[in-house]
């Protein structure tokens, strides 16, 4: 089957060669047939050898270059990254030579993103800076786009995982104003990665998810292997061997067909590590020491560290202690060759810093001497008398800052002390709040699960969750008080404790008398008489009263709705517009039955949720959104919907602050 594959590709350079009327026919007919077979490195390169021998008969530097480039993508490919960076030098030297900048920048953006796949991050971050600028001064949006990503996966590489985010969520941005879906892809995929490296796994699937879809969209077969390799990865966090060994060996096999030894050798790592967790020493040691040949061809250090470490762990779990103690030695021995390396090499920079700099104080020395007119003269003198004067009056200044600095040091010392104690007081205060909203690890009947998405703007909240089983009922409730952090945290604690008053002592059987006695005792406890002179403090609530014997639940909502899901449709319960305390028009609390029917799902929440700002255009989510956020994750298990929710609003959050708190409680029947 090779042979066959060899004479395909053969023939047409043969017919193309001896039928062409020139030597320049000739070297781009061949140059045509190496473009398209890039993937098949061995025909590739026997192609561009014939391209080359044509090209240095003729003299033809152009023809060479793209040569070198395309030598330079074969080698870069298969992992020959040295063979590669010497390639593409050469062709981005032509190019600078010629003046021809694009093709300089482009030349330098792949040396580069070869630096990166080797593990040389300084080198590969020093040639993507320059390329940036190089973009920037040629107006190459396309090309900067390019370099910023890479930036982005170098820091991921590097560990600096907030900022790689940053950078890539730049590009996001970026790609979608040129309408570029694959460098979206890219984007999605290192956000989702840095993710994964933070250990916010869920977050991470939905970023890999996205990108995959963008993939497909521009037909990227690489990126859908990559894909394939971090939701191997998202799935093995997840505890599910069997997922993540599915689509690690589809990215492998993608990988395999083209012939990409750097990301076919990392996938085989990972597999490795999927059946170490499955306990299945000898596939694990398999995969792993494949990995490992591979690594040790294209001299990728990290990967060989990394490797070498769960051999040893392999070996060991699987009982052969002689293999196990040979790789933990290589391990450390490579471990601490590299660290030394790489404070030599932080050495290195410094020592040509402090030379060059010395060269040039040498060489200004030399140029003051030799220049001895008595016009510099009377500069010197005259810079002389303006440095006196300046350093009078730099002392004077000094004394007088000195002092100045050490009253406000002293004063910074008390504020951050005085903040320490008011931290401490209200992180004292948030378990205080704790302890009086209780837990819901335990499941009041009849509900067969329930989540809490529970999380204040700051330390404490001023949103509130009441749980209770009383008599033959069970009282849930979700509400919102005036204010957030500690202002709103009295009030919720205010809240709580008048929610025990009411069914420790008044014994109602009707959600809406609860609020009709609560709107009663906020206004006795704030000592609210008129709507127009008092403060408008108080409280939205959302109130359930299941009867455990009739089957039926009660609902009756200030301001706060209910949603109820049955048989994948919505219903939403709709609340008097008043709060619970003093109001110009104060209303009746309406109260609504609901007969329930086994797997129905109730939700209540604050408003926080739907009023947080984010997004590209810093809009608020709104509650629209909501409602068909809380309808499509309806089917799944109530933990997964809580997530889900908790991610999906810090997509949209981003890195703007936290608008208010936020409270939504779903339960199932």
């Amino acid at each position: 089957m090779r042979i066959l594959s060899f004479l395909v590709v053969l023939f047409p350079i043969i017919s193309l060669a001896q039928g062409a009327d020139n030597l320049k026919q000739r070297t781009d007919s061949l140059l045509s047939i190496a473009i398209k077979s890039t993937r098949n490195p061995d025909s590739t390169k026997r192609i561009l050898a014939q391209v080359e021998k044509l090209a240095q008969e003729k003299g033809d530097s152009a023809v060479l270059s793209s040569i070198w480039s395309r030598y330079g993508f074969v080698n870069y490919w298969t992992g020959r990254y040295p063979v590669a960076i010497d390639y593409y030098s050469k062709a981005k030297h032509y190019h600078l030579v010629k003046n021809d900048s694009i093709n300089a920048a482009w030349k330098g953006y792949m040396i580069g993103l070869t630096y990166k796949y080797w593990g040389k991050y300084h080198e590969a971050q020093k040639e993507i800076q320059e390329n940036i600028k190089l973009f920037e001064k040629i107006g190459d949006e396309d090309g900067i786009l390019n370099c910023y990503i890479v930036s982005g996966y170098i820091n991921e590489a590097w560990g600096n995982f907030d900022e790689a985010e940053r950078i890539c969520r730049y590009t996001l941005q970026m790609a979608k104003e040129q309408s570029n879906p694959n460098a979206e892809a890219y984007s999605l995929l290192a956000i989702g990665n840095a993710f994964l490296s933070k250990s916010k796994i869920d977050s991470a699937y939905i970023y890999i998810d996205n990108s995959h879809k963008k993939f497909i969209e521009s037909s990227d077969n690489y990126g859908i292997a990559l894909v394939n390799r971090d939701l191997g990865t998202y799935y093995l966090l997840k505890g599910n061997t069997n997922k993540s060994l599915f689509h690690l060996k589809t990215g492998l096999e993608i990988l395999k067909s083209s012939s990409n030894n750097r990301g076919y050798s990392e996938i085989l790592a990972i597999i490795g590590k999927v059946y170490l967790e499955r306990k299945d020493y000898e596939n694990a040691v398999k995969n792993l020491e494949e990995s490992q040949r591979l690594a040790l061809e294209m001299e990728l250090y990290e990967d060989i560290i990394k490797n070498f470490q769960s051999l040893s762990i392999a070996y060991e779990k699987w009982g052969k202690y002689d293999s196990a103690l040979k790789c933990i030695q290589k391990y450390t021995h490579l471990k601490d060759s590299i660290f030394n390396a790489e404070k030599h090499f932080q050495i290195a920079e410094l020592q040509t810093q402090y030379e060059t700099e010395k060269k040039e104080q040498q060489i200004a020395l030399q140029n003051i001497k030799l220049d001895k007119n008595k016009s510099i003269q009377r500069l010197l003198i005259l810079a002389f008398v303006l440095a006196s004067t300046l350093a009078f009056f730099s002392f004077r200044w000094y004394r007088i800052k000195k002092r100045d600095n050490q009253l406000l040091s002293e004063q910074k010392r008390l504020i951050e002390q005085k903040n320490t104690q008011i931290t401490d007081s209200i992180n004292y205060a948030k378990r205080i709040q704790g302890v009086l909203l209780g837990k819901s690890s335990t499941l009041p009947k009849p509900v067969k699960d329930l989540f809490i998405l529970y999380q204040p703007k700051d330390i404490v909240s001023g949103d509130f969750y009441f749980i209770k089983e009383y008599q033959n009922y069970t009282v849930i409730a979700a509400a919102d008080c005036t204010g957030h952090g500690v202002p709103g945290a009295f009030m919720s604690m205010l809240g709580v404790t008048l929610m025990n008053e009411v069914f420790t002592y008044s014994n109602p059987k009707r959600a809406a008398e609860v609020l009709e006695e609560m709107r009663i005792k906020v206004k006795e406890a704030l000592n609210q008489t008129e709507y127009k002179t008092e403060a408008k403090d108080g409280m939205d609530m959302a109130l359930c009263i299941i009867d455990k014997s009739k089957n039926q639940l009660q609902y009756s909502g200030a301001y706060n709705s209910l949603y109820l899901v049955r048989n994948n449709e919505l219903t939403e319960y709709k609340a008097v517009r008043n709060p619970v305390g003093v109001h110009m028009k104060e209303l009746p609390f309406q109260n609504e039955v609901v007969n329930f029917e086994t797997n129905d799902q109730f939700y209540i929440f604050s408003d926080g949720y739907a009023d947080q700002v984010g997004g590209s255009s810093y809009q608020k989510f709104k509650i629209v959104e909501f409602r068909k956020l809380i309808h499509s994750i309806s089917s799944l298990p109530m933990n997964e919907q809580a997530s889900k929710l908790e991610s999906t609003i810090q997509i949209w959050k981003g890195s703007t602050d936290q608008t208010d708190d936020m409270l939504v409680v779903g339960f199932k029947m």
